[in-house]
């Protein structure tokens, strides 16, 4: 269990995930497409000096569009970008340096995007760790399938819109000394890993992309979601698997400005309860209360908490100017100590379309 501290941060950084709208997929608006919205350089040396990518991008409307401004969120990192229209199936670059005089840590930076007909800026990343002095595959790659490491068994995907795809790419080591291929197995439907069969020399590493295609799923998937694949190397399948995580909400893209306006908006009494001091294994429970403010149908599409041990009663949709409760069980014998619940209500609100919730108490043994 995290202790108390780290998980008030951690609910924090999860309001601030769900208010990030436009990092939800590749295609932004049904005007422009990133090839990707991370970059990761991974592991790299402070000598290695400054460090370099670009986000390639597509203008997939009818009609012309300009990306207007490109902000980084700190002076390490300068963007230069095409700044001509770009008709209809033109391409353009946003070119990244990144310092790295600042380490050695990891850095996770965002860049703004600001482009025509988007209604909100896109925000890309660039990530890494930057060392002093280089570190073995081993210690790099400390997870393991047989021979091939990897950084971690479980990647994050971040959120998606309903209808939409998102891709990142992740390293892959082969830690032995002999040639080795890599390929997977068993996919959950929706993800795809590409390259699907590669070859990784001896003490090399190769970069994978992992793709969730939300059309791809065989049916509406909400919330968290998890994808994974078996992984086999050299034919043989090997413990355990690669999972990707991810969260998917509504898409509201096709909506005018009239419909985000008169769309469905959940307005709870309050967003934060608390059970107190309680023993372990006692069940509690809790309600949060609601009114639907907007001109539509609310629809709660799912809830997921950050716990285990909590199970929900809500109703699947609320009518406008109505009322409706979330009722919570929480069953305290999955935790203990200071506690931080956050349960995430997946909703059709175009300005609401995640709202999250948050218990706290303590539970002594």
């Amino acid at each position: 269990m995290r202790n108390f501290a780290e998980k008030l941060l951690m609910a924090f950084m999860v309001l601030i995930f769900s208010a990030n709208f436009a990092f939800a997929q590749n295609e932004f608006g049904g005007v422009i497409k990133f090839d990707k919205t991370v970059h990761d350089f991974g592991d790299i040396l402070i000598s290695d000096g400054e460090q370099k990518c670009k986000f390639t991008y597509t203008n997939i409307s009818d009609k012309p569009m300009v990306v207007h401004r490109v902000i980084s969120s700190c002076g390490c990192t300068e963007p230069a970008w095409d700044k001509r229209p770009l008709r209809p199936g033109e391409k353009g670059v946003i070119d990244i340096s990144f310092k790295n005089d600042q380490g050695p840590y990891p850095f996770d930076k965002g860049i703004t995007v600001y482009v025509s007909d988007v209604s909100k800026p896109i925000v890309l990343r660039i990530r890494g760790v930057a060392h002093n002095k280089k570190k073995t595959l081993e210690e790099m790659f400390p997870e393991r399938f047989g021979s091939v490491g990897v950084k971690s068994k479980v990647l994050s995907l971040g959120q998606i819109e309903q209808g939409m795809a998102r891709n990142e790419a992740v390293e892959v080591a082969n830690l032995s000394g002999k040639e080795v291929v890599l390929s997977f197995a068993d996919l959950t439907p929706g993800l795809k890993l590409e390259p699907s069969k590669v070859k990784i020399p001896a003490k090399g590493k190769v970069s994978v992309t992992y793709i969730v295609d939300t059309r791809s799923v065989g049916k509406k998937l909400w919330g968290k979601s998890l994808f994974s694949a078996k992984v086999l190397v050299n034919g043989q399948p090997q413990k355990g698997e690669l999972a990707v995580e991810t969260l998917i909400k509504e898409n509201f893209s096709s909506y005018t400005p009239e419909q985000m306006k008169a769309g469905a908006l959940p307005k709870f009494v309050t967003s934060s309860s608390s059970f107190g001091k309680c023993r372990s294994g006692e069940v509690k429970k809790l309600s949060f209360t609601f009114t639907n403010m907007g001109k539509e149908t609310m629809k709660i599409y799912k809830m997921d908490s950050s716990e285990p041990g909590c199970t929900f009663k809500y109703p699947e949709s609320v009518a406008p100017s109505a009322k409706g409760t979330i009722e919570v069980t929480i069953d305290t014998s999955k935790a203990k100590g200071e506690v931080l619940y956050v349960f995430s209500v997946i909703t059709n609100a175009p300005a609401r379309p995640i709202v999250n919730l948050f218990v706290t108490g303590e539970i002594e043994n």
